[in-house]
């Protein structure tokens, strides 16, 4: 699994403490493996895994967020840190209740 299908948070805690918690969420921007793999002629012909996905009949990016912010949640997390490439998670997390301190682009 490659670095950027994982969701990172780190998590201050109400004793003050710093954890880490990588939540992973399903392989091929939420399409899974089969749409993974029935995309691979598309990304070899240098399409990007968006437009591969789309050429195949799927979402082109199909993640619901919503997943790791019960995650999230159930474990008592109220405010997060992302180390993540995309804005999306931001909002979908924030619109779940959860506190979104700040990003830090991967790089």
């Amino acid at each position: 699994m490659s670095r950027r299908n994982d969701y990172f948070a780190a998590i201050d805690t109400a004793s003050g403490q710093r954890h880490t918690y990588s939540v992973r969420l399903k392989e091929g921007k939420g399409n899974g493996h089969f749409a993974l793999l029935k995309s691979i002629e598309y990304k070899r012909k240098g399409l990007p895994q968006a437009d591969a996905y789309e050429a195949v009949g799927f979402k082109r990016d199909a993640r619901d967020f919503a997943i790791a912010a019960k995650i999230l949640k159930h474990i008592n997390v109220k405010s997060i840190r992302l180390l993540t490439d995309n804005a999306d998670k931001m909002a979908s997390l924030t619109e779940q209740g959860i506190d979104v301190a700040g990003i830090k682009k991967m790089e």
